[in-house]
């Protein structure tokens, strides 16, 4: 699969979160929305649309790739036999963290033991942080594992082969 065919394959199914997806598919989909990325960089800072954060084209490519990038990589976890809840609890854990860290923030708003609630805050930052960097690496180890050869519980794999991928 080459990167056209990813990203033709990848935007049929825009929302498509069962099935399986290549590695090629998942990692050229990756190179092509990393490209896109910075094409539209580049047109924002010469029109003078960027600074320091991402202009209005930024956001909106980086909106209208959110679901496909989302369900090409639970594709990708379910062709290596793991349930693609493996990044939803990677995006669970992230809300759990901005919520404990609002929490906090709150309460250090109206409370005299303001070094108190901070050092807390420090607390979880650092706990969650580490463990985002644990959970990440582990997702990352996932979405570079070979595929199941033959069907799983998620289905057969793409071309019903073995080994059937370029990164082989």
């Amino acid at each position: 699969m080459n990167m056209v065919e990813a990203v033709r394959s990848v935007l049929t199914q825009y929302v498509g979160f069962s099935g399986r997806a290549r590695r090629s598919e998942y990692w050229y989909w990756v190179l092509a929305t990393i490209l896109a990325g910075i094409v539209v960089s580049v047109i924002e800072l010469s029109l003078g649309m960027g600074s320091n954060t991402s202009g209005p084209l930024s956001s909106l490519l980086n909106l209208a790739l959110f679901l496909p990038g989302l369900a090409v990589t639970f594709r990708r976890l379910h062709d290596t036999g793991r349930s693609g809840w493996w990044i939803g609890g990677f995006y669970l854990g992230l809300l759990i963290f901005g919520i404990v860290i609002a929490v906090l923030f709150g309460a250090s708003l109206g409370s005299e033991a303001d070094t108190n609630v901070a050092a807390s805050m420090g607390v979880v930052a650092v706990i969650f942080g580490l463990g985002a960097i644990i959970y990440g690496i582990a997702l990352l180890v996932f979405l570079c594992t070979d595929s199941d050869v033959g069907p799983n519980k998620y289905g057969s794999n793409p071309k019903n082969e073995g080994n059937y991928d370029i990164f082989e």
